[in-house]
C-alpha cells in the first residue's frame, strides 16, 4: 500500500474516532454552551473524514474503510465506562484533552513515517493535527468549571 493511501486511511480513522466520541458526549451534558461546542468539533472531524474519503477517490482508491466493528464497540464501551459515574463538563473536557493528545502523537508519528505521501494527504493530516491541538486548547477552559 502506498504512503498516500496509508496516511489518508489513518487520517480518516483518527477523525472518525474523534467524531464517534464527540457525538455521544455532546448528548450527555446539560451544559448547552459546552454541548454546542462539542457539536461544532464533531462537525470539524466529520469534514476531515469527508475530505480524506474524497482524496482517496481522487487518487483512484476505494473509499476509506474507517473503524472496524471491534474498534467501534471498544470505543462505545470505553466511553460508557468513563462516563458512568461522572458526566461533568470538567470530566468530559479532561477525556477529550487526553484523547486529543493521543491523537496528536499518533498523527505526528504517521506524518514523519510516511515521507512519500503526497502533499494533499500530508496537508490534511496536518489539518487534523491542528484540529486536535485546538480541541485541547478549547477544552482546557472547562477544566476549571465547577460542576
Amino acid at each position: 500500500m502506498n504512503d498516500t493511501r496509508v496516511l489518508l486511511e489513518f487520517v480518516y480513522k483518527n477523525a472518525e474516532m474523534g467524531r464517534k466520541t464527540i457525538q455521544p458526549l455532546s448528548e450527555m451534558t446539560d451544559d448547552e454552551k459546552f454541548s454546542k461546542e462539542l457539536v461544532r468539533i464533531g462537525n470539524d472531524y466529520a469534514e476531515i473524514c469527508a475530505d480524506a474519503d474524497k482524496l482517496l477517490r481522487e487518487n483512484g482508491m476505494d473509499e476509506a474503510s474507517g473503524l472496524n466493528i471491534a474498534e467501534k464497540m471498544m470505543t462505545e464501551v470505553s466511553l460508557r465506562m468513563n462516563t458512568i459515574k461522572d458526566r461533568s463538563v470538567r470530566h468530559i473536557a479532561d477525556m477529550l484533552i487526553k484523547g486529543g493528545s493521543m491523537g496528536m502523537s499518533d498523527i505526528s508519528k504517521k506524518i514523519e513515517e510516511l515521507t512519500n505521501a503526497d502533499d494533499k494527504s500530508r496537508s490534511l493530516a496536518k489539518r487534523l493535527l491542528d484540529l486536535n491541538s485546538s480541541v485541547i486548547d478549547d477544552m482546557k477552559k472547562y477544566l476549571t468549571v465547577a460542576q
